[in-house]
């Protein structure tokens, strides 16, 4: 899959091309995207972040909303977990659902 610049693309559009790399490619879970620093990042890997934003605020508005407004410890699946009431990976597997 070529990853194409983001310019005037829209979200439907980004959207099928995320559906395609983790179609034709074996793409990192939440955990992993979360877990590298911005200098590991691809172009794939933001442009993943970009419809994951998407879902987030389409599926998970409130809880997203509460997950980035208030402090939390350090340990990014622990505040997932208290206010998603999901693990990382039960996120992930909705994302990708979402995204067929």
């Amino acid at each position: 899959v070529q990853v194409p610049k983001l310019e005037g693309r829209n979200l439907q559009k980004l959207k099928q091309i995320v559906r395609a790399l983790y179609r034709d490619r074996v793409m990192p879970g939440l955990r992993v995207l979360c877990s590298k620093s911005l200098d590991e990042l691809t172009q794939e890997h933001d442009l993943v972040g970009v419809v994951y934003l998407s879902f987030l605020l389409e599926c998970h508005r409130e809880a997203f909303l509460d997950f980035l407004s208030r402090p939390g410890s350090n340990k990014l699946p622990d505040r997932f977990l208290r206010h998603f009431g999901k693990t990382m990976e039960e996120i992930d597997r909705l994302f990708r659902a979402w995204l067929k």
